[in-house]
């Protein structure tokens, strides 16, 4: 019997509950292809499979017992056995001489770093991306072939077309590079195999220019335009996602993944888990009639199935991402703003909160999950004393998307 999942230490010091009666089971990690533990009723070893050889026969090399050797030896081990075997060596057989070891190209000593440092998964696609298309063939040459000289021509080459890609290419390269010339796997004995980064020529010359923040974001002029344009998306969820942010200055990924247990409309309060929260801290928003309107408008067409506020057609997921974007864009196009983003409304949110009678500062940033300072535990603000500055926001954007509909209600009034 065979089972996927991301192999942690916690798995490992439950190993005796998947430990089989009788027989073999494998556990396959779902982080790192290839790698995984094989268990049976007297002990647990680490393994390694994969197609091997010019017929593709499976092909299974054990790393060492659990216990006697770490996870993090396993892993780096494991990842040095698949490089040989993609190049044709058995390390199961006898009569091969051990081979000098070789530098890692630039593609696995990235895989190797976002095995270890985990990162979302669209972030780990746009890295794959980004690079493989930006360093052409250096991306799969051996990773000391990208000189000082090299580096500082890529960046170049990127900056004439993308400037932003080119600070972006060169700073996840230059992670990569350090990673891999301290990294113990490329090590053959004391001597590194990976020199120091090249990359950091680019900051020693001070070659790098740091772009601009952006400041898209809506101005109260352009509000009711926006309201209305928005009126015209086929897709609720889509349209009401938009509001949302809005309302609230979330992130899209806080919002868009947004789920039914997290809501409680009794306690009208929303909890955003860290998991899903940039800052990796929780935090809580209170629901306002705004908010509260958006959120039962979602309830009226929920189905069972639905575990998202904002949920497909289908409703077994979120709205797709993709969908979402067609919809913002039919909207900017419209209102006649292509330089306009989702997070845009995230600063519109923060623009006009920030206004005086609004929101004090501190107030915005708990709302908005903004990175905190070293004293920004220091003061001690609970839910409800963000409710009144949260309703007040809210009902100020509402006026300003609905000039002639909406006042402020007198029990929040300053």
């Amino acid at each position: 019997m065979n089972k996927s999942l991301k192999i942690t230490k916690q798995v490992l010091a439950s190993l005796d509950k998947y430990r089989p009666v009788k027989g073999r089971r494998y556990l396959r990690d779902s982080s790192l292809k290839g790698f995984g533990i094989i268990l049976s009723q007297s002990g647990s070893s680490y393994i390694v499979e994969r197609r091997f050889g010019k017929q593709g026969k499976s092909k299974r090399v054990t790393l060492g017992k659990v216990g006697y050797l770490g996870l993090d030896e396993a892993r780096v081990k494991a990842l040095e056995t698949l490089i040989e075997l993609e190049k044709g060596i058995d390390p199961n057989a006898s009569d091969v001489e051990e081979k000098p070891k070789q530098p890692p190209t630039f593609e696995e000593a990235l895989l190797l770093l976002l095995s270890e440092r985990p990162v979302r998964e669209n972030t780990r696609k746009q890295y794959l991306r980004d690079l493989k298309k930006n360093l052409g063939s250096y991306y799969r040459r051996p990773i000391t072939d990208i000189t000082d000289t090299q580096a500082l021509r890529i960046y170049k080459e990127i900056e004439k077309r993308a400037p932003g890609v080119a600070l972006k290419v060169s700073k996840i390269a230059h992670q990569v590079c350090s990673y891999a010339a301290v990294h113990p796997a490329y090590r053959d004995g004391a001597e590194r195999l990976v020199p120091a980064s090249p990359w950091q020529i680019l900051s020693i010359l001070k070659i790098k220019h740091k772009l601009p923040s952006r400041t898209d974001h809506l101005t109260e002029a352009e509000m009711p335009a926006f309201y209305n344009s928005l009126l015209e998306c086929p897709c609720p969820s889509s349209r009401n996602l938009v509001l949302f942010i809005l309302f609230t200055g979330c992130r899209l990924s806080e919002a868009r993944g947004l789920r039914w247990d997290e809501v409680n409309l009794l306690k009208k309060r929303i909890l955003l888990p860290a998991a899903r929260v940039k800052t990796k801290t929780a935090r809580e928003l209170p629901i306002t009639e705004e908010i509260e309107q958006l959120i039962q408008e979602q309830a009226a067409t929920r189905l069972p199935i639905a575990n998202y506020v904002f949920h497909s057609v289908t409703q077994v997921g979120p709205v797709p991402e993709h969908l979402f974007r067609d919809a913002f864009d039919a909207v900017r196009r419209r209102i006649e703003r292509p330089d306009l983003t989702p997070h845009g409304l995230r600063r519109t949110f923060i623009t006009e909160c920030s206004k005086v009678e609004i929101m004090q500062e501190h107030e915005l940033k708990l709302l908005v999950g903004h990175a905190k300072d070293v004293t920004g535990t220091y003061r001690q603000v609970g839910l409800e004393k963000l409710r009144a500055p949260a309703q007040r926001a809210t009902t100020h954007l509402m006026k300003l998307l609905r000039p002639a509909e909406v006042d402020l209600p007198e029990a929040y009034r300053l």
